[in-house]
């Protein structure tokens, strides 16, 4: 094993150097894709991102992964019918992936709303009339714009929220947000390291840190079943994925991350599991 220095100058010749001396696998930042892809070509490697880039995996679900969850679990349901209200730009990408990811799990995105105060953003509202659940994007959602969508019965009680970790663990005891849908990486699986890492390091776990680690039992787990051999892109792409700290995971061919989550229900200000995370793909 090598720690390189993500912020060197010369992280190409780092990854050169190691890479003759027999290294096959490469873990870190967005940073470190460019300098594998130019000096460790074909090596295996995976980023603590969210966004493959350069031939690589990226390990972290972002926020539309798992409101392409939450919106599939609605589904499931029987609430086909979804509006997306955001507190935050999206980029057309991110609308776009939002929009496939729902319709493959059977659900009709009726609008995306990223401006809600204005002229436009009132007219798409008047839509809420016809859907069955409303995705909250951004961490401002559940403060600043639930109250208002369910101020004079705007939004009934019994069309819930689908919201996800970004949402502030504070915002969970707002009202307005009662019954609410969140999926969220399994917190079971997390639990599993949690007490170890306290231990070794002082700090509670976080899920950057459960990232990481899972990052490196992909590699130990590659090594034990192949060999060190093993270690290529191929392998990182098994359609049967892997289980870690973040639950079970695997890349598509592209290299973005799809992962399990569980779905939580708010009662009483507190995330209560409805529905564990599923063991397989």
């Amino acid at each position: 094993m090598h720690d390189l220095q993500a912020g060197s100058a010369d992280l190409a010749g780092q990854v050169r150097k190691v890479s003759a001396e027999g290294t096959k696998f490469f873990i870190g930042s967005p940073s470190l894709a460019k300098a594998v892809a130019d000096s460790a070509g074909g090596s295996a490697f995976v980023l603590l991102s969210s966004e493959p880039e350069s031939g690589g995996v990226a390990i972290v679900s972002d926020e539309i992964d798992a409101l392409v969850e939450a919106g599939a679990y609605a589904a499931g349901a029987g609430k086909t019918e979804l509006m997306a209200v955001a507190a935050r730009p999206l980029s057309e990408a991110q609308a776009q992936r939002l929009r496939s990811g729902l319709k493959k799990a059977g659900a009709n995105l009726v609008d995306i709303v990223t401006d809600p105060g204005s002229p436009a953003g009132k007219k798409s509202l008047a839509k809420l009339g016809s859907v069955q659940a409303v995705l909250l994007i951004g961490a401002d959602a559940p403060k600043v714009i639930a109250p208002i969508l369910r101020q004079g019965g705007v939004l009934p009680a019994d069309v819930p929220f689908l919201g996800t970790g970004t949402w502030p663990a504070e915002s969970f005891a707002e009202p307005a947000l009662e019954g609410s849908l969140l999926a969220l990486v399994d917190q079971r699986a997390l639990k599993r390291i949690s007490t170890r890492f306290q231990a070794a390091y002082g700090r509670p776990l976080s899920l950057e840190a459960a990232y990481a680690f899972d990052a490196v039992a992909v590699a130990a787990g590659i090594v034990r079943a192949k060999g060190d051999a093993g270690l290529t892109n191929d392998a990182l792409r098994a359609a049967s994925g892997f289980a870690g700290a973040t639950g079970v995971f695997r890349f598509d061919a592209n290299g973005r991350v799809e992962r399990r989550f569980a779905i939580y229900r708010l009662s009483q200000g507190k995330p209560v599991l409805l529905d564990a995370a599923p063991s397989g793909f």
